[in-house]
């Protein structure tokens, strides 16, 4: 049997995934912590405004290492903040 040089031949070693332990998988986690970009995103507004806004503590911000990160926790609540204020509570 004569084999193409781009051609793999078969191997007879198998890969087989090692089990992972359920807290192991985080990729189905919702996120807590997001960027300023998507913080502008999710409320329609620019980067500058959400910069603006963390500057003026209204939209919280935590520093790992060199990164800015928004607590998502922290939008839901500027967002209730705002819808408050507009109905006058």
């Amino acid at each position: 049997m004569e084999t193409s040089p781009l051609s793999v031949p078969p191997s007879t070693d198998a890969v087989i995934p090692l089990p992972r332990a359920p807290h192991d998988d985080v990729s189905d986690q919702p996120r807590i912590l997001i960027t300023l970009p998507e913080t502008a995103r999710i409320l329609g507004v620019g980067r500058s405004t959400v910069s603006r806004l963390v500057r003026q503590g209204a939209l919280e911000c935590v520093s790992i290492g060199s990164l800015r990160r928004v607590p998502l926790q922290s939008v839901h609540d500027f967002v209730d903040q705002l819808r408050a204020d507009a109905n006058g509570n």
